[in-house]
């Protein structure tokens, strides 16, 4: 592993993969160690919205059959 990301980071990461697993459990624990690691109430509401956000762009891509329109090949702009 490169170890790029910090511990709190990936917890906060681990929460939302458990809030998307539909985890009890993961998010129970994550939740728990992302706060014990510094994760502020505004950093919780930030990481939830965003879930969600994503998880409902997604489903509604998917019932559209939506397909990419970029290509990920491509340099990112300057």
């Amino acid at each position: 592993m490169d170890r790029k990301l910090d511990r709190l980071t990936k917890e906060i990461l681990a929460f939302a993969a458990s809030m998307t697993g539909k985890s009890d459990y993961g998010v129970d624990f994550h939740l728990r160690e992302a706060r014990r690691l510094g994760m502020s109430e505004a950093m919780l509401t930030e990481a939830v919205e965003v879930v969600q956000l994503f998880n409902t762009v997604t489903k509604i891509a998917d019932a559209l059959q939506l397909q990419p329109d970029f290509n990920p090949a491509a340099a990112p702009p300057p």
